[in-house]
Order: structure tokens, then C-alpha cells, then sequence
């Protein structure tokens, strides 16, 4: 019988899986390249009055934002979906 669940479920684990590394990689992506911006617009060392660089870095980095908080919504939505359709 376990031979039989687990056959069952192969696929979904499968896609589930590659579904995981897919958002890994865009969120690891998307991280590293707001790190080095971060590292290269002066803001990490600013100390005052740096209003200005954090606006630029926050419109600089809203595409990213908006990409990492798609992947953070959608992928458990979507997880849950393929999987509660059984």
C-alpha cells in the first residue's frame, strides 16, 4: 500500500520540487542583486541626510521587490492548489 502512495505522488513531488528551486533561484537572484546595489549606492555607509539615496535606491529596486513578493505569494498559493487537488 505505501508502494502504491508513494507512486501516486511521485509526480507532484517532482513538480513541487522543481517548482521550489525555481523560486530559490529567483529569490537568490533578486537578493544578491539588491545586496550589491545597496553596497554601490553610497547607502550602506551613509550617515545622515540621506534621503535622497534612499529614494533612488527604493525606485531602483521596486521591480525586485515587486518580483520577490509575486514569488512569495504565488509559489505557496500555487503548491497549494496542485496539492489540494487530489
Amino acid at each position: 500500500m505505501i508502494w502504491f502512495t508513494l507512486r501516486q505522488f511521485r509526480a507532484h513531488t517532482w513538480v513541487t520540487g522543481a517548482g521550489l528551486a525555481v523560486a530559490g533561484v529567483v529569490l537568490t537572484i533578486t537578493g544578491l542583486w539588491m545586496a550589491d546595489l545597496y553596497a554601490t549606492s553610497g547607502l550602506a555607509t551613509c550617515q545622515r541626510g540621506c534621503e535622497a539615496l534612499v529614494a533612488n535606491f527604493l525606485a531602483r529596486t521596486e521591480p525586485g521587490a515587486n518580483t520577490t513578493a509575486l514569488v512569495l505569494t504565488a509559489v505557496p498559493a500555487l503548491i497549494g492548489i496542485f496539492w489540494g487537488r487530489l
